[in-house]
């Protein structure tokens, strides 16, 4: 398994698998600032208040903030997400 901290996230994109793999070692700030991400992964990872990797801001992330940092996801695919991401993935 390739094992990536957030300093990575600035070098490169890496594949959705490999960060969702090492999400507990990531802060969703840098996810969001340097990846391209699916809605899905933000519902499941970004905005889940299950998510919590210890990073003091990480809780207070809003749909509004994700869209903005992730023009590429539209609004209504970013809900349709959230409503249908079960409370916890892990």
């Amino acid at each position: 398994m390739t094992e990536i901290k957030n300093e990575d996230l600035y070098k490169k994109k890496y594949d959705l698998h490999i960060l969702e793999k090492n999400i507990m070692n990531l802060s969703g700030k840098t996810l969001l600032n340097t990846q391209h991400l699916t809605a899905e992964f933000c519902a499941k990872y970004i905005l889940n208040d299950n998510y919590d990797e210890g990073v003091e801001e990480d809780y207070l992330y809003t749909g509004d903030f994700v869209l903005q940092k992730q023009k590429h996801i539209s609004k209504e695919e970013l809900l349709y997400w959230i409503k249908n991401t079960p409370e916890s993935y892990y």
